[in-house]
């Protein structure tokens, strides 16, 4: 069992367009990162391949160091970065901003949070079996969530939700909700979606909550999904 002050952090070093896909996967694996090849649903950068590193460690800091060394690798070998995401798994979000929830009434200890959590953001993903590509973009757009796909799993798609974190843990708090679990909220992450899913026979396979505590290029989703979102981050 990882302690409080021990994270895993997953690296999403995403690349240029690829001209032979083959290596790169094969790169990866040599390297032992998974290989992810993201196609949105629409957007000004539709495709996005990338890998993903985990690394467990006390900080940032030296997570970090860790993805930089494997990052330069792969630019050596004809892979740019062009975007670096970093990111924990949303249980962990108030061990890992040490957020002492019964302060959060303090104001001054409330806007202290906010100024720490301001540029981070947490993401909901929820990876579907599909029988039906226009009826779930239909419900993706009826839900407010952005649509992709990995071209490396066919028949599948992943229902996304992206919502500023400081907006997610002052309305759980201010609601009575618990905090720990902001990203299980209604208010957060509705599931009205879940119904019409079921009743087109479509399959939820898994669940993904994350909380991204470093992105070095949001552009890169620029107009990815719909006006709610796009206002938000352009």
């Amino acid at each position: 069992m990882l302690k409080k002050d021990n994270f895993c952090f997953q690296a999403h070093i995403t690349t240029k367009e690829l001209s032979d896909t083959s290596f790169y996967i094969e790169f990866c694996k040599k390297n032992r990162v998974k290989p992810v090849l993201i196609k949105l649903a629409q957007g000004n950068f539709v495709n996005q391949p990338m890998y993903t590193q985990n690394i467990f460690a006390n900080s940032f800091d030296d997570a970090y160091a860790q993805i930089e060394k494997l990052k330069n690798i792969f630019e050596e070998n004809g892979f740019p970065t062009i975007r670096t995401k970093v990111e924990i798994d949303a249980k962990d979000t108030v061990d890992y901003f040490k957020i002492d929830i019964e302060q959060l009434d303090n104001i001054k200890y409330k806007e202290n949070i906010i100024h720490k959590i301001k540029e981070t953001y947490f993401e909901a993903h929820i990876k579907v079996k599909y029988n039906d590509i226009e009826l779930l973009k239909k419900i993706a757009m009826e839900n407010g969530l952005y649509l992709s796909q990995s071209d490396r799993q066919p028949n599948i798609r992943f229902l996304s939700v992206r919502k500023n974190l400081t907006d997610a843990i002052v309305t759980s708090y201010n609601d009575g909700f618990d905090v720990r679990k902001f990203y299980l909220h209604n208010k957060n992450f509705s599931r009205a979606f879940e119904r019409h899913l079921q009743k087109a026979g479509m399959s939820i396979i898994k669940e993904k909550y994350e909380c991204c505590i470093y992105d070095s290029n949001k552009n890169l989703d620029k107009n990815w999904g719909f006006k709610e979102f796009i206002n938000h981050y352009s």
